[in-house]
């Protein structure tokens, strides 16, 4: 098995092979390190050899090998730019190569950010067994809609089937094995979703009416519900306004020639560059994830409300929390915090004015529009994608927008109409 990894430009940034587990199989194996010709690797990187001066390896490689090498340099077209690769080989082929910038960190995810991957486990932890504890107690005491509980999963564990347009199909007997796994994993969160929604319902109902509105008419299928309308539309802009604002701070943060954030790139970002039916599998995942991640967000605010017991203290206390998750080391803490406060006033606007629906709505079009390839490029191979999203959010804008107007012209006091 090989992974190969390259930059906009087609050139080679990592290469890793994974070796047969017995024997020396590979064509041209059996060799010696000595014999081991990384010329071809240079040249698909765009470097020439000759350049570069041999160093003592430092960064350990992800395969087992039996010989490791290591350079230094500069790119050839960026001599400001200092470059080290590291590379190894086992019986004379090679089985990782890469190229290293100042600024790569360890591949492994959160390795250089010890402290998000305990904040987010204790948090999910907590809104587990909260959840549990007040779903339960719901369940006990006859509160709840179990049936709007009930189709609300079951549209999220379809939802979650759609994962299967974005994974690698092939006639053997491993779809069957694929096939299940995705079917236990959608039972899975269908049954957290479940419990969530038991859990937060009741007490959303009571404290915050107004949260579930437009959610309970959506559930109990009326479409056309201006309310439902009006909140999708909402949620659009919601979207959009969160990821506006985080892109002016890194515009911000360039322009002053400030540290600027890494860029998010999750797993659906990689999937939707194959373009077709993954790209439809990764919104579809984007859309998925938001809806777990809507009731992990809920069940905290609703926890934090009843421990603090005024939303004042609420409101600061959950910012404190979310930005611990969002925060990256060497990242400007004015321009960071400025940002956050005002995600957290736009967030709480929509929040507690409009409810679930648009909440879910603005976090999945945040979600397509921060993790999708988007270009304004149209020849790019993956142009294709900033099509699908931006159709797929229009789509939503023009339906809210719609049904907001229940079947009454755009200029309803006929001032921009013409007289007869």
């Amino acid at each position: 098995m090989r992974q190969v990894e390259l930059d906009p430009q087609g050139r080679l940034r990592m290469l890793k092979v994974i070796p047969w587990e017995v024997g020396a199989k590979q064509s041209g194996a059996g060799g010696s390190a000595a014999n081991v010709d990384w010329e071809p690797a240079f040249e698909a990187a765009g470097l020439a050899l000759v350049d570069l001066e041999v160093v003592e390896p430092v960064w350990h490689p992800p395969v087992f090998a039996d010989d490791r090498r290591a350079w230094t340099g500069v790119y050839p077209d960026a001599n400001d730019v200092e470059i080290r690769i590291e590379a190894a080989s086992l019986a004379g082929i090679p089985v990782w190569f890469r190229i290293l910038e100042p600024w790569t960190g360890p591949i492994m995810a959160g390795a250089n950010r010890p402290g998000i991957p305990l904040v987010l486990n204790l948090w999910l932890m907590v809104v587990l067994v909260a959840g549990g504890t007040l779903a339960w107690r719901n369940l006990r005491f006859g509160r709840g809609d179990r049936s709007g509980a009930l189709r609300f999963a079951i549209y999220f564990g379809l939802v979650r089937m759609l994962w299967l347009l974005a994974a690698d199909h092939l006639p053997s007997p491993q779809e069957i094995d694929l096939l299940i796994s995705h079917l236990a994993y959608a039972a899975y969160r269908v049954c957290l979703v479940w419990i969530l929604y038991m859990a937060l319902e009741p007490f959303a109902r009571k404290i915050w009416p107004r949260l579930l509105t437009a959610w309970v008419r959506l559930l109990n299928g009326r479409f056309r519900d201006p309310l439902v309308g009006r909140d999708v539309l909402v949620g659009v802009v919601l979207g959009a306004s969160m990821t506006a604002v985080f892109a002016l701070k890194d515009l911000i943060a360039t322009a002053l020639d400030l540290e600027v954030g890494k860029p998010l790139f999750s797993l659906w970002s990689a999937v939707a560059l194959r373009g077709g039916r993954y790209m439809l599998g990764a919104l579809a995942a984007s859309h998925s994830v938001m809806i777990f991640e809507l009731f992990m967000v809920a069940i905290m605010i609703l926890i934090l409300r009843v421990i603090l017991r005024r939303m004042w203290l609420v409101v600061p206390v959950f910012a404190l929390i979310s930005s611990m998750v969002f925060f990256s080391s060497g990242e400007n803490l004015w321009l960071f915090w400025a940002s956050r406060l005002a995600f957290v006033a736009i967030f709480w606007t929509v929040f507690s004015r409009f409810g679930l629906l648009a909440m879910l709505v603005g976090m999945t079009v945040g979600a397509f529009l921060a993790q999708m390839p988007l270009t304004f490029d149209l020849s790019a191979p993956y142009s294709g994608s900033t099509w699908i999203t931006v159709l797929a959010i229009a789509a939503l804008a023009g339906w809210g927008f719609r049904v907001a107007l229940t079947g009454q012209p755009m200029f309803g006091d006929g001032t921009l109409r013409e007289s007869p």
